[in-house]
């Protein structure tokens, strides 16, 4: 497996678990590890660390901006600040 695949892999895999609110342990258990590997040899997990920091921050980026593109796409946006009289 090349790095650009397994980069790739990695993507689909951390938008799976962040987007779904996974933990980032989730595939900690051996058995994941073994379905992983016939799945797909020589492809191999990310661990917790790498799942809950590197990887979710990415994927928190990657949302946000689609959040702030279709919120720029509004034709008008409205605030309601609620104080004292």
């Amino acid at each position: 497996m090349d790095l650009h695949e397994k980069q790739k892999i990695d993507h689909v895999l951390a938008k799976a678990i962040h987007r779904n609110a996974l933990p980032s342990t989730v595939f900690q258990v051996i058995e994941w590890h073994e379905f992983f590997e016939a799945l797909r040899p020589t492809y191999i997990l990310p661990g917790a660390e790498a799942i809950g920091g590197p990887m979710m921050d990415k994927e928190y980026s990657i949302m946000m901006s689609h959040c702030f593109t279709r919120i720029r796409s509004w034709p008008l946006f409205v605030s309601q600040s609620i104080g004292p009289h």
